[in-house]
């Protein structure tokens, strides 16, 4: 994760289906499993991000202010 624009980095164990591992790596071009894991994360919560602002389609309405100078 990041936190004020500097990379935090945590060490974990844990179990991974060792198969899958090895297709993300192929299908992401990691050259290991951490980097393959860290692609696959962030390209999880990028989608749910746009899931999300997709959601809020119709719900935002923006109107523009009566006066020219408002938007300076």
């Amino acid at each position: 994760g990041t936190a004020g624009g500097l990379s935090i980095a945590m060490r974990v164990t844990f179990s991974l289906d060792e198969n899958l591992a090895l297709e993300l790596m192929k299908i992401t071009g990691a050259k290991t499993k951490t980097e393959a894991i860290n692609k696959a994360m962030a390209e999880l919560v990028r989608r749910k991000k746009i899931e999300k602002l997709k959601s809020l389609s119709g719900k935002i309405h923006i109107t523009r202010p009566s006066c020219a100078d408002c938007w300076l």
